[in-house]
Formats: C-alpha cells, sequence, structure tokens
C-alpha cells in the first residue's frame, strides 16, 4: 500500500461523504447496491481498514446484482474479497 493509494481513498470518501452525508447513504441506492457497497470496500482496503472492506465486500455478494448486470452474483464483489485476502496474505475460515 502506498501513501498515493492511500491518499486517494481518502480523497474518495471525502467526496462520497460531501455529497451523500455518508457512505450508508451512498451505498443505499439499490439498483446498484453490489457496486457502490464494493466501492467503498476498495476504499477502505486502500485506507488499511482490512475490517471494514471485507464487511462491505459481503455485502456486494449477498445481494442481488446490480439492475444493469447479466451475472447471477457480483463478480466484482467476489474479486475485490479475492484482492483482500490477497492483500491479508490470508484465505478464509
Amino acid at each position: 500500500k502506498t501513501k498515493k493509494a492511500e491518499q486517494m481513498a481518502s480523497e474518495a470518501l471525502s467526496v462520497i461523504r460531501s455529497v451523500y452525508g455518508d457512505e450508508r447513504t451512498f451505498v443505499s441506492y439499490k439498483p446498484y447496491l453490489p457496486s457502490y457497497n464494493s466501492r467503498m470496500g476498495m476504499i477502505y482496503m486502500m485506507l488499511g481498514n482490512f475490517e471494514k472492506a471485507e464487511s462491505y465486500f459481503m455485502e456486494a455478494i449477498t445481494n442481488l446484482p446490480c439492475i444493469s448486470c447479466h451475472l447471477k452474483g457480483c463478480d466484482e464483489g467476489y474479486y475485490s474479497l479475492g484482492r483482500l485476502y490477497e492483500e491479508k496474505k490470508e484465505c478464509p475460515s
């Protein structure tokens, strides 16, 4: 993790909070709930908050796919969760 990545993630979180008030409001838009959860997870992963990142990724994969997606699950969420485990150098139990 680089300082630049952390800085960009912090800036993204700041923008989300300034527009939506908080991140829960951001991820509550149901048609794109999995994608928005995955984005929040990536932000927290870059900030080093792996627990919060994992929580957002799990939300992404346990909800229905985004309205414009033709897949049966959130590939973005699964991919991001895999990246998190890779970053943490562990496998889920």
